[in-house]
């Protein structure tokens, strides 16, 4: 399982891989499953995970919320 990044959220730092998974939605993007309340991307750490690809996992039509990891 090799590390592709690492996001520095608030104080906590997420060692990400292609294990990760995140939710995207109208209000922005969480990393799911890593804490007790799912942490909120801000915009740098959106143009962290932009270098990567995207591999939808789920996507449910007309409530817009979409799961996906990185490779």
């Amino acid at each position: 399982m090799d590390i592709l990044t690492t996001l520095k959220i608030g104080k906590s730092e997420y060692v990400i891989t292609e294990q990760d998974k995140f939710c995207a939605n109208e209000l922005g993007v969480t990393l799911l499953y890593r804490a007790r309340v799912d942490p909120e991307l801000h915009y740098k750490h959106m143009n962290q995970i932009n270098k990567f690809e995207r591999v939808q996992h789920e996507h449910k039509f007309g409530s817009s919320i979409s799961i996906f990891s990185l490779k």
